[in-house]
């Protein structure tokens, strides 16, 4: 028998499954503690992975909130706009009206021979000018409603609108009395 235990299986007379069997069933015990040490290594692994896992975890999810500071740290205050938009609008407006030494030239140009103005009145509203003009005139009554006209008319042309007037006489002189708007923007 012993010489039978020592001989190979492969000089054996069974068939090949046989033989594939006897093998196996003489390597089982081997292989058993082969799949042992292959499911310990794999429940070892996981263990392993999973403690990693949550280390990793827990540094993404400190760095995310980090982040997340970061941006609301980033994020700019809200600037009143509305108050610098009004101040923009009304210096744009102010820059259209006529400065002051453009109405007193408009006036000068337009202004008739014996012709005074006594009293000039300017008010600057938002997109609007009103003039008040108050003269005295001291050639002949013909003459200085002539010229009255004539202002008049070259006031208009300049881009004024007559809102009221007024042309009062007496023996020795004249008044007139010319309130202009003029818009703008």
């Amino acid at each position: 028998m012993k010489a039978l235990t020592d001989a190979p299986a492969s000089l054996a007379v069974s068939r090949p499954s046989e033989k594939i069997s006897y093998y196996c069933a003489r390597w089982l015990p081997v292989l058993d503690v082969a799949v042992i040490v292959i499911v310990l290594c794999c429940v070892g692994g996981n263990f392993w992975y999973g403690e990693k896992n949550q280390s990793l975890e827990k540094i993404i999810k400190a760095r995310e909130k980090k982040l997340t500071e970061i941006r609301k740290e980033q994020q700019l205050a809200v600037v009143p706009y509305e108050e610098i938009f009004r101040f923009v609008r009304d210096l744009s407006l102010y820059r259209d009206v006529p400065s002051f030494k453009t109405i007193v030239n408009d006036i000068s140009e337009a202004l008739f021979e014996g012709g005074s103005i006594h009293v000039l009145k300017a008010d600057y509203n938002k997109g609007n000018l009103k003039l008040e003009l108050l003269g005295k005139v001291t050639v002949p009554f013909d003459k200085a409603f002539r010229g009255y006209q004539r202002f008049c008319r070259i006031m208009t042309k300049k881009g004024y609108t007559l809102v009221n007037r007024n042309f009062n006489t007496s023996i020795s002189e004249s008044q007139f009395v010319v309130t202009l708007e003029r818009r703008t923007g």
